[in-house]
């Protein structure tokens, strides 16, 4: 799977730490038993992608189903162990002259998969088997009537990439009279993931029911944009000490590294391979639109000119809005490798699944640790930003200025700080921060005690907040209205 171009490479990131949950016996692995003779362990679905482990020479296959078939998935498989073969059929309709009657396969939620004949009538022509050893990758196209062989007594495994077409069905070739036939697929474990060794022949989308039928909203989003944090992680904990400014933005010189434009590359790679329909809007590149009502916010890293000066002090952003109401936020900070998540509803998670409890409800004694950030276009002479400011660092412990706003929305949604302040802030980084700490306890207002909606578009006048927790919220919006009133 070295290969530049091989597509399992590209997903790599995203199915080795479901292998290393497995290996640490933090998540179940199901096994379906499948009717062609081999089992099959589900692994993930993420959009139409999916990935599955097939262990072959332990079982035969079921009498009633027809060896020769076809996937309603474009499929990769890596060998693992072992050798697998594959005949590949050449199929060619004719009525005369018959070999085959085509089948199509309708799977059930139950488990039954009713094996029903079509009028189609081909002739099919077997072709040579070619083996694959252990270390080669096959590739089998959806559509395309073949069987999988391995020498008896033997066993073999192979790692299976698929990708579901829309409306494709699962087929087969069967006897020419037509006889319908049905199977029940044997599951071991908990039910798996709608993958393609889930279901007979590849368990065509057109068949299978929708994942938010199993899982909660948004997880493959989340598990995409977690695993594209942690890859970009770690390229830019490898090129830390390498970095170097390419250009500055803005008035005040912020900096942009080469690590920013390699990093959001990575990232927006990935989004746009699996949610290719989705808008995005990215620190560096802008907006890509496509229309939709969906968009992905991209901070490749934030605290560039952190990096700059050689301060570790740094993170990978990256959300999603529906609309202008951020649904999934996660922060990766590199020099850890500790991952932050959060979607809407469900609350907001470490990297081990510990759930965040955010900022601690009762006022310090000496006073509360707060964050604060301000846009770009925050001018060095303005009254309200310097009057804010002035009064947070008279009245309170401590004000990080951190030049990486969303590392202050980890801390905060971790409770290692109790609040943090905003004016004017950036829209890429305010959604997916603002959703952790909030999905983790904190409570959001504006500078007038309203409360405060996280979006990323609008003017920035709109994107002023208090974020905190009882005692503390109320403490700190009495300082900044006091602040406000300086400047009026």
């Amino acid at each position: 799977m070295d290969a530049p171009d091989d597509p399992m490479r590209a997903h790599v990131d995203t199915f080795v730490p479901v292998l290393e949950e497995i290996a640490a016996g933090k998540r179940d692995l199901p096994a379906v038993r499948h009717p062609l003779g081999f089992l099959c362990l589900p692994l993930l679905r993420e959009g139409a992608d999916g990935v599955c482990l097939h262990l072959f020479g332990a079982g035969r296959p079921t009498a009633e189903v027809p060896p020769l078939h076809a996937h309603s998935w474009e499929l990769r498989s890596h060998v693992l162990y072992g050798e697998v073969g594959n005949v590949r059929v050449r199929v060619r309709d004719d009525a005369d002259t018959p070999t085959h009657r085509v089948f199509e396969v309708h799977s059930g939620a139950d488990g039954v998969d009713e094996i029903r004949p079509t009028s189609r009538l081909v002739r099919g022509e077997e072709g040579p088997v070619r083996t694959s050893p252990a270390g080669e990758t096959y590739a089998l196209g959806a559509g395309e009537f073949h069987t999988t062989v391995v020498t008896p007594g033997r066993s073999a495994a192979t790692l299976v990439l698929g990708r579901s077409l829309p409306g494709g069905r699962d087929l087969s070739l069967g006897p020419l009279d037509g006889r319908p036939r049905r199977t029940v697929r044997r599951l071991y474990g908990p039910r798996p993931p709608s993958v393609p060794c889930a279901r007979p022949w590849g368990g065509s989308m057109h068949n299978a029911a929708p994942d938010t039928a199993r899982r909660p909203p948004f997880t493959a989003e989340r598990r995409v944009a977690v695993a594209a944090a942690e890859a970009t992680g770690r390229l830019l904990r490898g090129h830390f000490a390498d970095a170097r400014a390419v250009r500055t933005k803005g008035a005040h010189g912020d900096v942009v590294t080469d690590l920013d434009l390699a990093a959001e590359e990575l990232i927006l790679t990935r989004l746009r391979r699996h949610f290719p329909r989705d808008r995005i809007l990215s620190e560096e590149a802008g907006l890509l639109d496509t229309g939709s009502g969906r968009t992905w916010l991209v901070d490749p890293l934030d605290g560039s000119n952190n990096v700059a000066i050689g301060l570790p002090a740094y993170v990978v952003g990256i959300g999603l809005c529906v609309g202008d109401t951020p649904v999934v936020g996660v922060v990766h900070e590199p020099v850890t490798g500790r991952t932050w998540h959060a979607v809407t509803g469900q609350g907001a998670h470490d990297d081990d699944g510990t759930r965040l409890r955010g900022p601690h409800s009762r006022l310090p004694g000496p006073g509360p640790v707060l964050a604060w950030t301000q846009g770009h276009a925050v001018d060095r002479a303005d009254r309200t930003a310097a009057a804010l400011r002035g009064t947070l660092e008279r009245r309170c412990r401590r004000v990080l200025q951190l030049w990486a706003p969303l590392l202050g929305w980890s801390l905060l949604a971790r409770g290692t700080i109790d609040g943090f302040v905003g004016y004017r802030a950036e829209g890429v980084d305010l959604p997916p921060g603002a959703l952790l700490a909030a999905e983790a306890g904190a409570e959001l207002r504006t500078l007038r005690g309203a409360p405060f909606r996280p979006r990323f578009s609008g003017p920035d006048s709109g994107r002023s907040f208090v974020a905190a927790r009882a005692e503390t919220l109320g403490y700190v919006l009495e300082e900044v209205a006091a602040a406000l009133r300086t400047t009026t």
